[in-house]
């Protein structure tokens, strides 16, 4: 893996043109962790690539490289899937040949149509000197961010955005997608695939690539992963059950291709523990160790408002060790640190506004402590919910109810009420028959498109000259966000939202680079999705049992309480709000002038916050363990505050 940045120059000096490229250069060399730096410059040409040596044949890339016979420049930064099969079908004889040579091979054989062949992560910059043509492409699903910048004909382009405003230091904030962070519903920073906060720089979104000819930049879809996507006739469930720990074990093994140590980020959740079962697994056989990490609270938490809620997951993940010995486990508390003061360093390294203001400060510790451990994967489970355990009742009910499936529909409820939540059929029946009739779908969707959001602190007039759906122009995903059932279709859809894939590819990107280490995700590996996309609904929670895909398929690799104890949910931050209050002195020093200040007039009420800030002063830690004093509303607003005070980090 690596990261890579470059111009291509229409008019620039030659003294500028060094100066710009050494520019960028230097923020590389400053904020990641990376083995080696290259450059190749040639007239009006920079390419640059910073290596991590992340498998043995990354040690012998050769990148950027410059073809002189055909006067091509490339460069990349990729791990590639399926090397094996690339390098039978391109008829290499050099078996060690590294990950990029493979592409650039690729390339010369099928031009850019090699995108469609390949399989990985991947970023790829080529320029053609004698077509002056430039290519920059993302992979399938964008897991590695890529950005570019075009200005009088001149191209800048990079794996961070800051090098590309280090070299155009004047360019201008694109307000609506602040209006996007701050509005629309998820933690998705923006709903808008390939924009950025800063106007004109643009990410590759997946599956696509840009070309930039005669100054026209023309922007093409390689592949789209719903095409050819056909419902599988599978109708037994022991055999998707046998399909679909396969696929899941093969794209596991995909993700451990590393030559030094491999860890994960853990928890007592089905996904990542289901990754961290089948990845020991196969570390097993080749007598190396899974060193996981699990986040712990520091501050003791409060009672949970509902008792199928977990606050410590200690016991549970000591639970999977048990079985799997190779796994080192490691519980760990970022010092009880409290996350809105780490707010500064982790937007340094996501270079855009996060809501996962919570859940990164964690990460960012998980990783530099499995590079201290010499690890160079960390595996994670963060897309499961969408795949290997996606299966929510309501809307495989949903689904078979409005296609008419009814006795699969009564087969499905029934085994819910007796074997998951034990329940009157027959009121579960009436319940949910008045409930799915009364939803209105699509044409006569009753939402508020314009007021998604409920956060307080936001100025009344924000809404003006925006609108949510003309933004994303898809209702299906804002039915979603707004708690309305999901149909298949529906599904298909919103588990294929580009920037849902650019958002999480972006900063498993940037954290990665920041600590040494690539993030690799199994349960988004495009296998898997192509999978979960053909299989028939109701699978997804057969016969009534939710998230079937784990706790039917994967029965016997899981621990019993993990699997036969449902509904269960861990908690992996439920100290954060008590940190916070406990800190809350020296953050309102810090944010002092935050509410004041003139950058933020368009974007807060002041009033509300004024509200906000005196309630926050009287709070005190003890009014955190009882309910009628500290409500989720209250955490509610804790959250918001700390997605204003990214707003007001990011603003020059």
């Amino acid at each position: 893996m690596s990261a890579i940045w470059g111009i291509i120059s229409n008019n620039i000096s030659e003294n500028n043109l060094t100066l710009q490229i050494d520019a960028m250069s230097a923020i590389y060399e400053n904020r990641c962790k990376l083995d080696k730096i290259n450059h190749i410059k040639e007239n009006d040409i920079a390419f640059c690539c910073g290596l991590q040596f992340i498998t043995k044949e990354s040690e012998n890339e050769t990148l950027p490289y410059y073809d002189k016979e055909r006067d091509i420049f490339f460069t990349a930064d990729c791990l590639l899937d399926n090397r094996t099969e690339l390098i039978k079908k391109l008829s290499i004889k050099d078996t060690e040949i590294c990950d990029g040579m493979i592409i650039y091979k690729a390339f010369l054989k099928y031009g850019i149509d090699c995108l469609k062949y390949l399989e990985g992560l991947f970023s790829i910059a080529i320029y053609d000197n004698k077509k002056k043509t430039f290519y920059l492409a993302a992979d399938k699903l964008s897991q590695r961010s890529i950005y570019y910048y075009v200005n009088d004909g001149n191209i800048y382009f990079s794996t961070l955005i800051d090098p590309v405003l280090q070299a155009n230091p004047n360019l201008k904030i694109n307000e609506n997608y602040l209006k996007d962070f701050l509005l629309a519903p998820g933690m998705m920073p923006n709903i808008v695939a390939g924009e950025t906060p800063y106007d004109n720089i643009f990410q590759i979104i997946a599956s696509s690539y840009i070309k930039i000819e005669n100054e026209e930049v023309s922007k093409v879809k390689y592949f789209n992963i719903l095409d050819n996507i056909s419902i599988s006739n599978i109708r037994n469930e022991k055999e998707v059950a046998k399909r679909f720990v396969k696929v899941y074990s093969d794209c596991v093994k995909s993700a451990l291709r590393c030559q030094k140590e491999v860890a994960i980020s853990l928890s007592s959740g089905l996904d990542s523990s289901s990754v961290a079962a089948l990845s020991s697994l196969e570390l097993s056989r080749k007598n190396k160790k899974l060193f996981s990490f699990t986040y712990v609270n520091y501050e003791k938490p409060p009672l949970n408002r509902k008792n199928y809620f977990i606050n410590d997951e200690t016991d549970l993940v000591k639970k999977l060790i048990e079985l799997y010995p190779n796994i080192i486990p490691e519980f760990v508390n970022n010092e009880g640190k409290n996350s809105i003061l780490e707010i500064p360093e982790i937007l340094k390294i996501m270079e855009i506004p996060f809501k996962a203001t919570v859940n990164l400060p964690n990460l960012y510790e998980i990783y530099k402590k499995a590079y201290e451990k010499n690890c160079r994967i960390v595996l994670t489970g963060q897309f499961g919910n969408s795949t290997v355990s996606y299966g929510d009742i309501q809307n495989v009910l949903y689904d078979l109810y409005t296609n008419k499936k009814y006795i699969k529909f009564l087969k499905c409820l029934n085994g819910y009420c007796t074997n998951v939540v034990p329940q009157s059929r027959k009121r579960a029946l009436l319940d949910t028959i008045k409930h799915f009739t009364n939803i209105k779908r699509k044409s006569t969707i009753d939402i508020d498109t314009n007021n998604l959001t409920d956060n307080p602190l936001l100025a009344k007039d924000i809404h003006k000259n925006y609108s949510i759906i003309d933004r994303f122009g898809d209702t299906d995903f804002i039915q979603k966000l707004s708690g309305l059932p999901e149909d298949h279709i529906s599904y298909q859809s919103n588990l294929t939202l580009p920037a849902s894939y650019a958002y999480i590819g972006s900063y498993e990107t940037k954290l990665g680079l920041a600590c040494g280490i690539v993030v690799r995700d199994p349960t988004r590996d495009i296998r898997l999705q192509k999978f979960c996309l053909s299989l028939p609904f109701h699978f997804f929670a057969f016969n009534g049992n939710v998230r079937w895909l784990i706790r039917g398929a994967m029965h016997d690799f899981l621990p019993k309480e993990y699997v036969d104890v449902w509904p269960r949910y861990g908690l992996q931050n439920a100290d954060w709000h008590i940190r916070i209050i406990r800190d809350w002195k020296k953050i309102r020093e810090k944010y002092y002038d935050l509410f004041t200040n003139p950058k933020m007039d368009k974007y807060i009420d002041q009033a509300s916050c004024n509200d906000l800030l005196e309630f926050l002063d009287n709070v005190s830690i003890k009014d955190l363990y009882e309910i009628d004093k500290f409500s989720a509303i209250d955490e509610s607003k804790l959250q918001y505050l700390s997605f204003v005070i990214v707003l007001y980090e990011f603003l020059p």
